[in-house]
């Protein structure tokens, strides 16, 4: 995929594809290879949420022209 941008901290790492309206999350402390998204689960909800914010924070910081918020 083309357009994909991603924020990750200790523990997780949100991965966005604006072209295809599609989130990955994944707990990268328990799941290194990224096999397990959790991005469906409603309990990850907060989490999708805050790293979110910090990835349109970073684009608006960095000019990055391809903004997620709207997804």
């Amino acid at each position: 995929m083309e357009n994909q941008r991603y924020a990750r901290t200790d523990d997780f790492k949100l991965i966005r594809y604006p072209d295809h309206h599609r989130i990955q999350l994944f707990n990268i402390r328990a799941d290194p290879h990224e096999l397990d998204d959790l991005s469906s689960r409603p309990d990850h909800a907060d989490i999708i949420t805050s790293r979110t914010q910090t990835l349109c924070r970073l684009q608006k910081e960095k000019g990055d022209g391809i903004l997620i918020s709207s997804l």
